[in-house]
């Protein structure tokens, strides 16, 4: 698997495009109101896409070692479901014309990225074997 992307960094690439969008949701917050809906669909879509790859590419092949391991699979898990919430209500609010001030979900969504980034993904790098690794890597190409 020498050649093959790891799991940290097949993962921290969909968080790149998700940034990448937040940046644009910005932009066109400040510019271009008429397109804010259309980036943020365009956001929202890549989140619950990268929040379905873990949860079914990675969530079901990962037993935790350690009470620790469990803890932060569970939190990323409730972080999941508090963020798609919030996008929810973001929606509603951009269907209604208003201006909405992401500020606190993109903080949000940078500490969760940190912890998987920095914490999650590494642990999972070096605590699985090759096979196990290429099941979720494969998996997540198969649904990516």
């Amino acid at each position: 698997m020498a050649d093959e992307l790891s799991i940290a960094d097949m993962m921290i690439r969909h968080h790149y495009n998700v940034e990448n969008i937040i940046t644009e949701f910005n932009e066109k917050q400040k510019n271009d109101g008429k397109s804010v809906f259309e980036v943020f669909q365009r956001m929202k879509w890549e989140l619950e896409k990268h929040f379905f790859l873990e949860e079914n590419a990675i969530f079901i092949f990962y037993d935790p070692k350690s009470k620790e391991d469990s803890r932060i699979v569970n939190h990323i898990l409730v972080e999941h479901e508090t963020m798609l919430k919030k996008l929810n209500e973001i929606e509603k609010k951009l269907k209604n014309n208003e201006t909405v001030d992401i500020s606190k979900f993109t903080k949000r969504l940078i500490q969760h990225k940190e912890l998987e980034d920095n914490v999650f993904y590494p642990m999972l790098d070096n605590q699985l074997d090759e096979k196990q690794k290429l099941q979720i890597t494969e998996k997540i190409k198969k649904l990516s």
